[in-house]
């Protein structure tokens, strides 16, 4: 390894993406609704080092993805009273996502004891469907005129594998004074969904028995994060000067983490 420096190693990824978009907007006295149709499309090639992967990872990966998306999105505000002004909308979304993998591994015994050093190939094909429909509603409510309360409730479904849904509700109020003083205060859900590339379980599977083997070969799937956020603060104006503070607390549950794209 001491004969190849980790800042020589020479991975080379090239990502192509195209996108359209296509939306309607009309808005009168008391309503506004937009409706947008988009679409994507992408491409990734990846190209390890072969040598200097294998000797530092054990694992030297060449990976052609491609991604497909298409999707609506309808939001619709309207102003109910004078102190209520309603939000809504729905988002349906379709991803296509496929990746072949070829990686260069060397042959281990039981015991991770290296076998050969002649490195072998060896292929996987992952494709897999992720359908996605939210819904949200939100009523900003104004019961004083330096109060304004904005309450909102959110509903995802995902179907990619398995099916996931989550309800979402947050809520925040922001006061504000003549005097210059703004407080507020807030609390929220999140639902982040597991990426496709998470539920790639045979690719790694066929790793078993190679140098390029996971930890271990058995765990759960992997499932949606899901965050809560709490956050609070002040801020005051003085003529030029505008002083502020807050702070936040954020509690995460199956955080998803980020991996390098051809491992």
């Amino acid at each position: 390894v001491r004969s190849i420096p980790s800042e020589q190693l020479n991975n080379l990824q090239r990502v192509w993406s195209h996108f359209a978009l296509l939306s309607f907007l009309r808005t009168t006295d008391k309503a506004t609704i937009q409706i947008s149709g988009y679409a994507s499309y992408s491409t990734l090639s990846f190209h390890a080092d072969v040598i200097g992967d294998l000797l530092y990872t054990g694992l030297s990966p060449d990976m052609a993805k491609k991604d497909q998306v298409f999707g609506l999105q309808i939001e619709g505000l309207y102003n109910l009273t004078d102190g209520h002004t309603l939000r809504a909308g729905v988002v349906v979304s379709r991803n296509r996502s496929s990746a072949d993998r070829h990686s260069a591994v060397l042959a281990v015994n039981a015991l991770g004891q290296q076998l050969s050093d002649i490195p072998e190939t060896l292929f996987s094909r992952f494709v897999e469907t992720e359908t996605d429909a939210s819904i949200f509603v939100q009523d900003e409510w104004k019961p004083l005129d330096e109060l304004t309360v904005n309450v909102g409730l959110r509903l995802d479904d995902v179907n990619a594998g398995s099916h996931e849904s989550h309800f979402s509700p947050r809520v925040s109020a922001v006061w504000s004074s003549d005097s210059g003083t703004i407080l507020h205060i807030g609390y929220a859900h999140y639902f982040v969904p597991v990426p496709l590339e998470g539920q790639d379980v045979a690719s790694t599977l066929t790793l078993i028995g190679t140098s390029g083997a996971p930890p271990t070969s058995h765990g759960n799937p992997l499932s949606s994060e899901t965050d809560r956020y709490d956050d609070g603060g002040v801020q005051r104006k003085l003529s030029d000067l505008t002083i502020a503070f807050a702070a936040h607390w954020r509690e995460a549950k199956n955080t998803t983490d980020e991996r390098r794209v051809g491992v």
